[in-house]
């Protein structure tokens, strides 16, 4: 017996990244899936689903991946082109200005476009760890609607077995039931009528219809 509701989680620290991926579930009729997924990796939102549909039919299942780069994949580029035209400038300003004065590396990392900084946005190096944190989060679980499972058939058992003890309660006094029944009605009929009299037969009949409700 499964649960609908569950919660797995798996993470991974290395020099280059920390990646966690989180999947939990709610009781729901269909299956229905959010997420919750840094820009950078959702490009893999629908292998995730396909990989999550594998092992959840229905529920509202949340999907959480925590991801942080521990070492920047920023580049720094020069570009030559432009510190040429920049230090041709810095001479004819010279010359104008009739100064003898030599551009500093100052000057130069100051002007527009010399230093060029590039990021890397290939992000298929990270595809192997995130669905191999998404395969052992999706075992966590999966063991977690089945402990839920399993506490809940326990459960049902047990109230299985209350309804059984009373049931045979209830079976064993059937015999004596009617019995008992009369005889408290007889009382209470001649607590309250006293002398008066009242018709047996029609009170008889009145006590049969109540015990075939």
């Amino acid at each position: 017996m499964l649960s609908m509701t569950g919660y797995g989680y798996a993470e991974e620290l290395t020099d280059n990244f920390l990646m966690g991926v989180e999947v939990k579930s709610y009781n729901n009729r269909y299956l229905e899936i959010n997420h919750a997924i840094p820009n950078s990796l959702s490009r893999f939102e629908q292998e995730i689903d396909a990989r999550i549909k594998q092992v959840v039919s229905r529920g509202h299942v949340e999907l959480g991946i925590r991801f942080k780069q521990m070492s920047t994949d920023l580049a720094l580029h020069v570009d030559v082109a432009a510190v040429e035209r920049y230090r041709m400038a810095f001479e004819q300003i010279g010359d104008a200005a009739q100064l003898v004065a030599a551009p500093t590396l100052g000057d130069y990392l100051n002007a527009e476009g010399v230093l060029v900084a590039l990021r890397e946005t290939d992000v298929s190096k990270y595809e192997e760890p995130l669905f191999s944190l998404l395969d052992k989060a999706l075992v966590d679980y999966r063991s977690s609607k089945e402990r839920e499972g399993e506490a809940t058939r326990q459960d049902l058992l047990r109230l299985g077995a209350r309804l059984a003890e009373g049931l045979d309660a209830v079976e064993a006094n059937a015999g004596t039931l009617e019995t008992k029944l009369k005889e408290n009605l007889l009382n209470r009929f001649d607590e309250l009528l006293g002398n008066k009299g009242y018709d047996e037969n029609r009170f008889l009949q009145e006590v049969a219809m109540l015990l075939s409700k």
